[in-house]
């Protein structure tokens, strides 16, 4: 089964109107998780669980969820790493990466194994229906 690995800040939670900034939930973020938990193996790539802790995850997505998203939540693996999000990725399997923004170390460890064109590109906070765009794509190549 192919990996999806998901950022949080631009991608489950952006605006309701881009000229807004106040942060929400990004729409179609719970049917974005059940559909990926129902395809993939999938993992949290976020700045806020770099050691590892899913405690982190919920504490800064509880404003913002109910209890059906947090056992959603829940569901998906987060990750230990430092300064590249990339340092925890596997790059031997098949993968997805939901990310608003990579760092240019990022982009060159995806470029060097091959791997740019698992990186996809979404920011919830300009594109608030972004979820939906990045659901098909991820939903017709699974």
């Amino acid at each position: 089964m192919k990996c999806i690995y998901i950022d949080i800040d631009g991608v489950i939670l952006g605006r309701n109107d881009p000229q807004s900034s106040d942060v929400a939930l990004a729409r179609h973020a719970q049917e974005f998780l059940e559909f990926c938990l129902q395809n993939y193996r999938c993992y949290w790539r976020t700045t806020h669980s770099r050691d590892g802790s899913i405690e982190s995850i919920i504490a800064y997505l509880y404003p913002y969820m109910d209890a059906q998203l947090e056992d959603l939540v829940r569901q998906i693996q987060p990750a230990e790493w430092d300064f590249l999000k990339t340092d925890a990725i596997d790059f031997d399997q098949d993968f997805y990466w939901i990310e608003d923004q990579i760092l240019s170390g990022e982009r060159d460890q995806l470029i060097q194994h091959g791997k740019l064109d698992s990186y996809v590109f979404v920011d919830t906070r300009k594109e608030v229906v972004g979820l939906r765009r990045v659901g098909d794509l991820v939903g017709s190549s699974k």
